[in-house]
């Protein structure tokens, strides 16, 4: 499976699947979704002052998430029914998938120390 980009802070984010998903899931990883598109400026913002940065990439690799990035850009419709499971109509939205957790985190907008916080949660 091609690799997306990696944004600063060293996320090499894999394309989102709801197979990828589920093998990422059924291998006890934790997962956190990326849903945003092109054109949606507060996801692009999300992505520069949170996403993209050293902290919340080190973050990442410490507790090995496997980082999936749901491209809306074109409204696929496979992303569009993941985001329709979480009631919402658009992007941006976050999911963090952690290991023994009935429930994923769901976060429509983004904090370095709130993402921080959740991921710190993650149990290794």
């Amino acid at each position: 499976m091609p690799l997306c980009r990696s944004d600063g802070g060293g996320i090499a984010w894999e394309p989102y699947s709801e197979e990828r998903l589920a093998a990422a899931l059924a291998s006890g990883a934790p997962v956190f979704v990326d849903f945003t598109a092109e054109w949606c400026v507060n996801c692009k913002a999300y992505e520069r002052l949170v996403l993209a940065t050293e902290p919340v990439g080190a973050k990442f690799r410490e507790k090995k998430i496997v980082p999936l990035k749901a491209d809306w850009t074109d409204a696929d419709p496979v992303i569009t029914r993941a985001l329709k499971s979480f009631n919402r109509v658009g992007v941006p939205l976050y999911i963090l998938y952690r290991p023994g957790e009935p429930q994923p985190v769901v976060m429509d907008g983004l904090t370095t120390g709130v993402l921080i916080g959740e991921i710190d949660k993650i149990k290794n």
